[in-house]
């Protein structure tokens, strides 16, 4: 095979170039007593995203589910009034 143009497209499988897909999850906490993670996440603003965490979370909870959700932003203040 010629030299490698860091196009993958044009190259085949046994490419000397290509690795193999990187894993980005983290090694689970043997001590956590967290089963799943949903996010809710957009990179627009005015979109929903609290009305459908708070959604989601009274959803979940009729049907018994124990959960709590984060909000790492701090202007973002919805909740009491969507909970309410």
């Amino acid at each position: 095979m010629s030299e490698c143009t860091n196009n993958c497209s044009s190259c085949g499988e046994n490419c000397a170039s290509r690795k193999a897909p990187q894993s980005f999850l983290a090694e689970c906490n043997s001590y956590s007593k967290i089963d799943k993670v949903i996010a809710v996440a957009s990179g627009k603003g005015g979109v929903g995203k609290s009305s459908v965490t708070s959604l989601l979370a009274v959803a979940m909870a009729k049907q018994g589910k124990r959960l709590a959700f984060w909000m790492p932003i701090s202007l973002a203040l919805p909740f009491p009034r969507l909970l309410a």
